[in-house]
């Protein structure tokens, strides 16, 4: 589990600027050795940061880029003082990419203007501007299979998918899924680790999955952009309130499949938050397994008006239900670390300064706390213990965790507030029983608050460095807190 390493403002700490910083992403293309490099946005502004070893500066900033050009855009929606509105929220959203030439990185930024800058990070420019969309834009997303395919969702209630290959300059807009899927604003979005499908959660309760289709296709360059009406699965019986966030559940490839969401594939399990319900769900589709061809054909108008619809014979199952208390505002979103050989864990963020993280192989392995930090004030404390051998269950089956691991736990608070949950020594067998309850709130196995600053602020974004060494949240007031899980 990681430490408080250090937390950073954005300008002076003492400053009374309440602009939020509401994405950040770590570059994912840079070589295994590469020292870690983020991004951030927020306002106006956008940064590229990097950690430091140095106390008194934790962040070195790399970069930063101001779109001027947000504050002569006129945004919709209420407020007595627009220029006020346009620095607070303008930018809501970023995802790295790489040049399809050179493989020099670039970074796709948006928010309430309709539009998506490409910036190229080296040059410090604004190489192309992407528009079409109708409305401000929520999330963006690069696919697995290339960074040169990038989706957007929006207040226009419509999925965009785009082609960042310099080819397709004149017409970049590849697909629009939009018709029989959102009702209203799409929140939040993510692929399938193979790029074969998307889920979408939305201001209307829904959370959709889309069968993705070629980029390039055979309507690539002309002007019938290809469309997608309806998705392969929907529901809106999952959450009661906006769905902000989905993910899905990696497989363990590679050096790391971290995610950062408010719905996201959890290889073929999803795990979703909604405004206002103060948890995280992990759940699967019925029937859905992403080995298996995609069913030829969406359930369409004729199941319209059913709250579930799916094309893949059945409805949906809950599995596990993480508690996280004084989360309810709209716009919090969080992180999963996944890896090969090492422990999965889910952070989300509150209002309150905090972050709550949790052991998902713990979890999986019947363990609902770590006892070892029971209550403590934890520094620089490190206990070993052999982990159990665990069940086949699907969480299990789906992160690959393997059986009788040691685990080092070890924790510098760096003056950090660190506390968990007991779990009132229950027998093993008793434990499971309880998790066995898809209606159980799981605490957090540790939950870290930032002590120095005054005020509270609610932390927006959290994301994890490709090699799980650093992760980072974002938040209001221009707050950054870096945690560290190793030296």
């Amino acid at each position: 589990m990681p430490y408080l390493r250090a937390s950073v403002k954005l300008g002076d700490r003492n400053n009374d600027s309440d602009v939020a910083i509401y994405d950040v992403k770590f570059y994912p293309y840079a070589s295994p050795d590469a020292k870690p490099v983020f991004a951030c946005t927020g306002g106006r502004d956008t940064f590229v940061c990097r950690p430091s070893s140095s106390a008194d500066d934790p962040i070195e900033i790399l970069q930063h880029f101001r779109d001027d050009d947000i504050a002569d855009t006129p945004l919709e929606g209420p407020g007595s003082d627009l220029r006020e509105r346009q620095d607070k929220a303008a930018l809501n959203s970023l995802v790295w990419s790489q040049d399809p030439d050179t493989g020099d990185p670039l970074l796709c930024v948006s928010g309430e203007i309709a539009k998506i800058r490409i910036i190229d990070v080296k040059s410090g420019s604004i190489t192309r501007t992407l528009v079409g969309h109708g409305a401000g834009i929520n999330d963006l997303v690069v696919s697995p299979r290339s960074p040169s395919v990038l989706a957007s969702a929006s207040e226009d209630h419509s999925i965009r998918l785009w082609n960042l290959d310099a080819t397709y300059q004149k017409r970049p807009c590849a697909a629009l899924l939009v018709g029989e899927g959102h009702k209203q604003a799409v929140l939040s979005i993510s692929f399938h680790h193979t790029g074969k499908y998307l889920i979408s959660g939305g201001q209307d309760l829904a959370v959709n999955l889309w069968v993705v289709p070629d980029v390039p296709d055979e309507n690539a360059d002309t002007d019938n952009t290809t469309s997608i009406h309806f998705p392969h699965f929907a529901s809106s019986e999952i959450h009661a309130d906006y769905v902000d966030w989905c993910d899905a559940i990696l497989p363990q490839s590679g050096e790391n499949a971290d995610q950062r969401r408010s719905v996201m594939f959890y290889n073929d399990l999803i795990i979703s938050r909604s405004a206002k319900e103060n948890k995280i769900l992990l759940w699967k589709i019925d029937g859905f397994n992403s080995a298996d061809p995609p069913p030829a054909e969406p359930p369409t108008a004729n199941a319209a008006s059913a709250k579930t619809r799916s094309a893949f014979g059945g409805r949906f199952q809950r599995l596990y239900e993480f508690d996280a208390p004084h989360s309810t505002l709209y716009y919090m979103r969080f992180g999963l670390y996944h890896a090969a050989d090492q422990h999965p864990v889910l952070a989300m963020g509150n209002e309150k300064s905090a972050v709550y993280f949790w052991d998902l192989q713990k979890i999986e392995e019947g363990y609902e706390v770590a006892a070892e930090a029971n209550g403590a004030r934890v520094k620089g404390k490190k206990k070993k213990k052999k982990i159990g051998a665990g069940t086949a269950g699907m969480l299990g089956e789906a992160m690959g965790l393997g059986k009788g691991r040691e685990e080092s736990c070890g924790s510098n608070a760096s003056s950090a507030m660190v506390s968990s949950h007991s779990s009132n020594s229950l027998p093993v067998a008793e434990r499971r029983s309880v998790l066995a309850d898809p209606f159980y709130a799981i605490p957090p196995h540790l939950t870290i608050t930032e002590p120095k600053v005054q005020l509270n602020f609610p932390v927006r974004q959290i994301d994890w460095s490709p090699r799980g060494d650093w992760c980072v949240s974002v938040g209001d007031y221009g707050m950054i807190c870096l945690f560290r899980r190793w030296e």
